[in-house]
């Protein structure tokens, strides 16, 4: 399928995504292995990403997943800087201006990514994090 496209090495199947989504889960799509080869954009690599998940099993099974901890991006970046030779190029690919290292702060680019491809408020919401919310709050009960 389409993800085989990406040549991402953590994808999942077109079936294992239907199949968490059948069961009710959440797909998350992450950033880091996301970018093309070409021109475009981080933001439009993940979008495709994204509508191809939400083309497959419906958007209120896709997520954002970041796939990093926000407090510890800095020490990630660091740790690649000083060690390259231990960094699989292909696993990590450089990060665009549209992202860059300051995660949090392009974070609307995704969200206005998702309003310019269609998507309505409650799907973008959705992607964003709600659908992550509302899994949990049906798998944790507390």
């Amino acid at each position: 399928g389409g993800w085989t496209d990406y040549a991402l090495r953590r994808a999942k199947s077109d079936e294992a995504i239907k199949a968490c989504a059948e069961k009710g889960g959440v797909i998350g799509i992450t950033p880091f292995f996301a970018k093309k080869p070409g021109n475009s954009t981080l933001t439009d690599d993940i979008l495709d990403q994204i509508d191809y998940a939400a083309n497959l099993v419906g958007a209120k099974h896709v997520g954002f997943g970041s796939d990093v901890d926000f407090n510890s991006t800095l020490d990630r970046m660091a740790y690649i800087s000083q060690y390259p030779e231990n960094v699989d190029k292909t696993y990590f690919p450089a990060l665009d201006k549209d992202w860059g290292y300051g995660w949090l702060r392009y974070m609307p680019n995704l969200t206005k990514g998702l309003v310019a491809r269609g998507y309505s408020d409650a799907e973008v919401k959705g992607v964003i994090g709600e659908n992550f919310f509302r899994l949990f709050k049906k798998v944790w009960r507390g």
